[in-house]
């Protein structure tokens, strides 16, 4: 997944690597004219939360319909109704009650860059698949974006035919490996912003590194945000240390997955050099010195 679920936006969300849901490119495709005249809509329908006696049937729901519901229900953190109506029906069922109490977290997270409108824009229509153009983001520059919608059965679901099929392949564990995947990338941006925040702070002290309590309470590291980043690294599933030699001139950051396999698999290696990391089943990783030229 990169799953972005906006890419147009800044944000990175939680399991952003899993839901390739809209197109990558944010601007709606310029259709040609026959595509024009099949667009169900050229002005926008402004979304509200359907009521039970507005809902349609199954088989009335059209794709613009389907986008609507599938982010209502999002922003409304009903995470089943959501997935009913996408590609991932078949691997959201698959999760035991434990694992998706264990995922639903980061699941609700998703709908909270969903804005309580959505603009539906248009729709084309191809056999069994179908474009829907929405605005679904409050950014003042964001422009509409053209989502995949494809039939599934008697009914219309979000998502592209090519990711339906590697959904069917992969099953639940999509979900397990979209999260690891998200965690590692925001991992690395924490200990690259680490190593940002202790090359400022040895400039300013003589060359002497930080503990992690010097580190975050420094002016770069709130300037930075620091503190947030380390406080949030529980719901990333890492556990993160900071070594200093004995002089204080060196430094090293070791982090590791708190469940190997499922809140992680690399374990990362930080110090003045840069970045390392690997599957070290969990364990701490600590690289062999390089060896100085004679």
């Amino acid at each position: 997944m990169q799953f972005r679920f906006n890419p147009c936006a800044a944000r990175t969300l939680p399991l952003a690597a899993l839901i390739v849901l809209v197109s990558t490119n944010c601007a709606a495709p310029r259709a040609t004219q026959q595509q024009q005249n099949t667009q169900t809509s050229s002005s926008a329908q402004v979304a509200q939360s359907p009521t039970p006696a507005q809902a349609k049937s199954v088989q009335e729901r059209t794709p613009s319909d389907t986008v609507r519901e599938f982010y209502t229900a999002l922003r409304e953190k009903r995470v089943r109704d959501a997935f009913a109506i996408s590609i991932y029906k078949s691997a959201i069922d698959s999760l035991t009650p434990e694992e998706f109490e264990e995922l639903r977290p980061e699941f609700e997270k998703l709908g909270d860059a969903v804005p309580a409108q959505i603009g539906i824009y248009g729709e084309q229509i191809s056999g069994e698949r179908a474009t829907v153009f929405a605005l679904i983001s409050t950014e003042p520059s964001a422009k509409q974006e053209a989502i995949d919608v494809i039939r599934v059965g008697d009914q219309w679901v979000i998502g592209s035919r090519e990711n339906y099929e590697t959904v069917k392949q992969a099953g639940k564990e999509l979900f397990f490996k979209a999260r690891v995947d998200t965690h590692h990338e925001e991992l690395r941006k924490v200990l690259l912003k680490i190593a940002n925040v202790e090359a400022i702070y040895a400039a300013q002290n003589a060359g002497h590194y930080a503990d992690l309590a010097s580190l975050t309470a420094s002016e770069s590291g709130m300037r930075l945000g620091l503190r947030e980043d380390i406080d949030a690294l529980s719901t990333l599933g890492y556990r993160l240390a900071i070594s200093l030699s004995p002089n204080g001139k060196g430094y090293k950051v070791n982090a590791e997955p708190l469940r190997y396999g499922r809140t992680g698999r690399l374990s990362f290696y930080t110090d003045a050099t840069g970045m390392q990391e690997k599957d070290n089943n969990g364990k701490p990783f600590n690289p062999p010195a390089a060896k100085k030229k004679p």
